[in-house]
């Protein structure tokens, strides 16, 4: 039997199980480790506040040279979808590096085609996405994902 979750006086079914969540994150950090094993200057964008559970499970198994930064983007007032308004946490050279950007759940797809326009102004070497969560209509637009779900609002594993 699943598990409910009760937040700000809503009730929610647990769909995937924490353990299942880890498991998935690790097989994406082992796919990373083969993918840019003989690739230099890596940078992982984490897309706060989302990504910061995700980013941290993915990092336990990660053993290729890399460096992070985060941005904040935010394109959600509660449940309610809203403009898109991006910041960096400060200035990022994105010249010639394996960028990786790294969000907790894609929806529409708009915020990381928004991302991902941004950096390739800066001519990265390459652009590769994480998620852990996307909806059918959206996992075209990623290289590596834990879960498809089903279009309906979701909560826990520190998504914002």
């Amino acid at each position: 039997m699943k598990d409910n979750i009760i937040f700000e006086n809503d009730t929610y079914v647990c769909h995937i199980e924490n353990n299942h969540i880890c498991s998935r994150l690790k097989e994406i950090s082992f796919e990373l480790n083969d993918f840019f094993k003989n690739k230099k200057n890596i940078l992982i964008i984490g897309v706060l506040d989302g990504c910061i559970k995700v980013l941290d499970e993915i990092r336990k198994n990660l053993n290729i040279d890399y460096s992070v930064e985060y941005m904040n983007i935010s394109s959600y007032k509660g449940k309610n979808r809203g403009d898109i308004k991006q910041t960096f946490t400060k200035n990022i050279n994105f010249k010639n590096k394996n960028v990786i950007i790294v969000d907790d759940i894609i929806d529409s797809g708009k915020t990381i085609l928004f991302i991902k326009r941004k950096i390739e102004k800066y001519n990265p070497r390459t652009i590769k996405t994480v998620s852990l969560l996307v909806r059918k209509n959206s996992k075209y637009l990623f290289d590596w994902y834990g879960f498809e779900i089903k279009n309906k609002y979701v909560i826990g594993y520190g998504m914002d």
